[in-house]
């Protein structure tokens, strides 16, 4: 099953979502942006963040290192 991780860093926050497109994942982001304002009273609107969203498409069972997914850094996994 193919999903889009979707992350968010300010310099105090790092913000993560899932979703099944990355429209998804973006209306996600965005609800999560409008309750961490409301909870700590951040100035900065969406808007003026969103462009800063990283999409990432996973699967399941992925694995990553420093958000990079691990099969792309050359490494060979076994799961037992």
């Amino acid at each position: 099953m193919k999903l889009i991780l979707a992350q968010l860093e300010t310099p105090n926050f790092s913000f993560m979502t899932v979703g099944n497109t990355q429209k998804r994942a973006h209306a996600l982001m965005k609800q999560a942006w409008t309750i961490h304002a409301l909870r700590t009273g951040a100035t900065w609107t969406f808007t003026e963040i969103e462009d800063s969203i990283v999409y990432t498409e996973i699967q399941n069972d992925a694995m990553f290192i420093d958000n990079e997914p691990i099969h792309s850094l050359g490494y060979r996994t076994a799961i037992a």
